[in-house]
């Protein structure tokens, strides 16, 4: 079966060359230094996208990059050869471009929507992962599985690049406070290693649910201390119960995740989200929409 499946792909790309039933164009631009490559099929029985501008083999010359989807299969190709394939609707791939360094990010939902996402090279002729986005951060801030309708949502994806840093969009799925969106995390490259900086992000939750339906704010389950800044020892203030509040910004300390909260009454402060399943909030996030 696996057989006439590539051999199906290969007829459907010589019916491309004559142009029947094909869509051949170029990676789609997102953001400074981020082309987004077609891994979905629509109306058309075969869809091809190409990037030909960055060095992800190391040996200083610029690869095609290409993705080649059927309704059934997507394969990633680096100068002709495949080098991956999944079923299609399961993999996300983008270039990511730096000063001095190239990469591919690829983001999985495998495994009964399983999420695996990070940066990729060719190595020795394989595609080989050179960071793991979810070691960011402290998974065990996390849900066990996020939420079953939206997990496909719990991911970190590139937004921009400006130099050697990256800007990343984060989706988590968090134990404390649902799941949160936050724009610009900060993700710095030193030719070797990347580093997240500590710097906060705008942060928001696309709507909350509770007995009456959706809001954008939460209100407290129990007494929460507030401090002066992320990861700070010095406190701010302390959140009553059944306070509401709404989140400001995030940030991302020593793998933890902090959001700046503001209550009703104008109060601003940092509460780091818990490990614990003990309830911090009375209703919790839930994502609506990318």
């Amino acid at each position: 079966m696996k057989v006439l499946k590539k051999l199906s792909v290969y007829i459907l790309a010589g019916l491309c060359c004559l142009g029947i039933g094909a869509a051949v164009q170029a990676a789609e631009k997102v953001g400074n230094g981020v082309y987004q490559l077609q891994t979905n099929v629509f109306d058309e029985k075969f869809v091809a996208d190409s990037y030909s501008k960055a060095d992800i083999t190391n040996d200083g010359k610029a690869d095609k990059i290409e993705t080649e989807c059927t309704p059934d299969e997507i394969d990633l190709k680096v100068n002709g050869q495949i080098v991956r394939s999944w079923l299609a609707g399961q993999v996300n791939v983008s270039v990511v471009e730096l000063s001095k360094k190239a990469f591919l990010e690829i983001t999985t939902y495998e495994n009964n929507n399983k999420v695996t996402c990070g940066l990729y090279q060719i190595k020795k002729n394989k595609l080989t992962r050179i960071f793991d986005y979810k070691k960011l951060v402290n998974l065990k801030q996390y849900v066990s599985n996020d939420f079953t309708t939206y997990a496909y949502y719990d991911t970190f994806e590139a937004m921009k690049t400006k130099g050697d840093t990256v800007y990343l969009k984060g989706r988590m799925g968090t134990k404390s406070l649902g799941q949160i969106y936050a724009n610009g995390l900060q993700l710095v490259f030193d030719d070797k290693t990347f580093a997240l900086k500590t710097s906060a992000a705008p942060a928001e939750v696309t709507a909350i649910s509770y007995s009456k339906g959706f809001s954008k704010t939460f209100i407290s389950a129990q007494k929460i201390q507030a401090y002066k800044a992320a990861a700070s020892s010095k406190k701010a203030f302390t959140i009553a119960k059944k306070t509401k509040f709404n989140i400001q910004k995030l940030a991302v300390v020593k793998k933890n995740i902090y959001v700046q909260i503001k209550t009703s009454t104008g109060k601003t402060g940092w509460i780091q989200l818990t490990t614990s399943d003990k309830k911090l909030v009375t209703s919790g996030g839930v994502s609506m929409g990318g």
